[in-house]
């Protein structure tokens, strides 16, 4: 199984270009080309080591793990000034990871097992800028994304023979632990961070780290706790809810 942690967009690499915006095709390209490029070298490496029909096989038969988005997603938002609307940053996000499951597509890969966006406006750090509440505009961004996500691999699975995919709903798994606190007693505060409201540091050496982690949703100001990460995985790999995971689970698609 060979997963996949790819940000399409990066603001590190953004060029200026101009008092009204960023040169944001050049960072899409530069990471469409890394991750291609990466894939490329294991297919080698594959092929060396066991031939290319019995590589060629192993590459169809493994499942690939995307999460893709959060960072892109909180990156548009606290930038300014936007060079796009959310509407065209939904189309460019989508438009652009479809070009990374298609070459990996072409060079064999078969199985995609994907992640969605969570509600990454109720992240510690997005709830401090709003105080204390979820920020509406980022939680829209994160749906928006898994709609136009749900519709590109519906379409892909039609149009590629052989595409097989597992489409997680990380908003809808991750709210319902937020609304219900299921397993956790704080879903809004962060375990590694300062004392400030809802912990906005980052985890380093010499900052308050709570008593009892497994109480908590998130680890720090954007992550979860391993006790979240390990009840998502779970869910995607087992749960028959198609609110959280379709058409099928990551379970079945492994088997698939």
């Amino acid at each position: 199984m060979i997963s996949v942690r790819c940000h399409i967009f990066h603001s590190s690499r953004m060029v200026p270009t101009s008092r009204e915006g960023y040169l944001t095709e050049l960072t899409l390209l530069l990471e469409v080309l890394v991750l291609v490029q990466q894939f490329a070298t294991v297919q080698g490496n594959i092929t060396a080591l066991l031939g290319k029909s019995k590589g060629d096989r192993l590459l169809q038969k493994s499942m690939y793990i995307f999460s893709v988005g959060s960072n892109d997603i909180m990156e548009y938002y606290f930038t300014y000034p936007r060079i796009m609307t959310p509407e065209q940053f939904v189309i460019n996000l989508t438009d652009t990871y479809a070009i990374h499951l298609k070459n990996l597509y072409s060079m064999g890969a078969r199985k995609f097992g994907i992640l969605s966006i969570p509600p990454i406006g109720c992240c510690p750090a997005a709830r401090f800028a709003s105080n204390g509440t979820c920020v509406n505009e980022l939680n829209d961004l994160a749906r928006a994304c898994h709609a136009s996500f749900e519709s590109l691999t519906k379409n892909m699975s039609c149009t590629l023979e052989g595409f097989k995919y597992s489409l997680a709903n990380t908003y809808n798994m991750t709210m319902s632990v937020i609304t219900q606190k299921i397993g956790f007693k704080d879903v809004v505060s962060a375990c590694c961070a300062d004392n400030s409201p809802f912990g906005l540091s980052e985890c380093l050496k010499g900052v308050h780290l709570c008593k009892y982690r497994d109480d908590y949703l998130f680890w720090d100001k954007f992550h979860p706790t391993q006790k979240a990460s390990k009840l998502a995985a779970t869910v995607v790999v087992s749960s028959q809810d198609p609110a959280f995971v379709s058409p099928i689970n990551f379970g079945s698609l492994r088997k698939a």
